[in-house]
C-alpha cells in the first residue's frame, strides 16, 4: 500500500446516511472503520535508532465497520457511502490503510458527525365556513390535512387539536388572512394544554387599506408526548364576518420538528 497523506476531508450528513469524501496526496485504496461508540485511542511509538518516534495511534474499537470507498481500484479521490445509520446519533470514523511509516498504518484524524433526526411535522385547514362573532372567543375547528406524517391530527373525536407524538423541540406557526368587514380587530392565540398561551399575535383593520390582511403567530419550544395545541380566535366589531379562506394560505395550523 502506497504511503498518502490527506488533503482533503469532508462528510455530509444526510436522512440515515452519512457521506465522507477524502482525497489523498498520492492514488491509494485506505479504508474507512466506522461506529456509534467513540474508540479508545492509544500513542504508538517505535524506537529508532536509538530515538522514540510517534508512529500514529492504535485504535480500539467497538462494533466497528470497515468501509471501502467507491471508486473502482486505488484513486486519488474517496468516496464512502453509509446508509442506514441511525437519526439522532453520532458516529465516529477515521480513514486509514496499511503500510504507513515504520510498518504502522497511514491513517487520517479521528473524525465524528451528527446524524439528523427525521423531521416529522403536519399541516391542517378549515375548508367548511366557519364564522366570527365579536366578542367572542373562538375555538378553530379543523377539518382538512395537508399534510400529517406523524398523527399530530385527527378528525375526531378532538378536530381542534395537534398532539404531540414524541417529546422534543417543534416549531409551531398560524396564519389566517382577514378581510374588511364588520370586524374591526382580531387577536390570536395558541395555547398549549399544560402552558396556556404560547403564542400571539393580534392585528387591528384598517378598512381603508386596499388588499385584506394577514395575521401570524409563530413560536417554538420544547414540547412533551401528549400535550396538544390549539388556536383562538377573539375579535371586536359590529357584526358576525366569515373567517377568511382562499386555497393552501389560510387559515392554516401547523407543526414541524427542529
Amino acid at each position: 500500500m502506497a504511503w498518502w497523506v490527506l488533503t482533503f476531508l469532508k462528510h455530509y450528513p444526510g436522512r440515515l446516511q452519512l457521506i465522507v469524501r477524502a482525497r489523498t496526496n498520492v492514488v491509494a485504496y485506505p479504508y474507512l472503520t466506522a461506529s456509534y461508540h467513540k474508540p479508545i485511542k492509544e500513542s504508538i511509538r517505535k524506537k529508532v535508532r536509538g530515538t522514540w518516534r510517534f508512529c500514529g495511534y492504535k485504535y480500539t474499537w467497538h462494533k466497528a465497520k470497515i468501509f471501502t470507498h467507491l471508486q473502482t481500484g486505488e484513486s486519488w479521490n474517496h468516496t464512502y457511502q453509509l446508509l442506514n445509520l441511525e437519526p439522532g446519533r453520532v458516529i465516529w470514523y477515521y480513514i486509514w490503510s496499511p503500510g504507513g511509516p515504520y510498518g504502522r498504518e497511514c491513517q487520517g484524524p479521528l473524525c465524528h458527525a451528527l446524524i439528523p433526526r427525521r423531521m416529522i411535522g403536519a399541516r391542517v385547514t378549515r375548508l367548511a365556513p366557519f364564522y366570527l362573532h365579536p366578542g367572542v372567543t373562538e375555538l378553530i375547528e379543523w377539518d382538512t390535512e395537508y399534510y400529517d406524517d406523524a398523527h399530530f391530527w385527527e378528525p375526531a373525536p378532538n378536530p381542534e387539536r395537534l398532539t404531540i407524538p414524541v417529546p422534543g423541540f417543534y416549531q409551531v406557526g398560524f396564519h389566517v388572512g382577514v378581510g374588511f368587514g364588520p370586524i374591526d380587530r382580531y387577536e390570536v392565540n395558541i395555547q398549549d394544554n399544560t402552558r396556556g398561551i404560547i403564542a400571539q399575535a393580534s392585528a387591528l383593520i384598517n378598512q381603508d387599506a386596499p388588499y385584506p390582511w394577514g395575521i401570524n403567530a409563530l413560536t417554538y419550544a420544547y414540547f412533551e408526548a401528549d400535550e396538544f395545541l390549539e388556536v383562538y380566535i377573539k375579535t371586536k366589531g359590529i357584526g358576525d364576518a366569515p373567517l377568511l379562506q382562499y386555497g393552501y394560505a389560510s387559515p392554516v395550523f401547523w407543526i414541524i420538528s427542529l
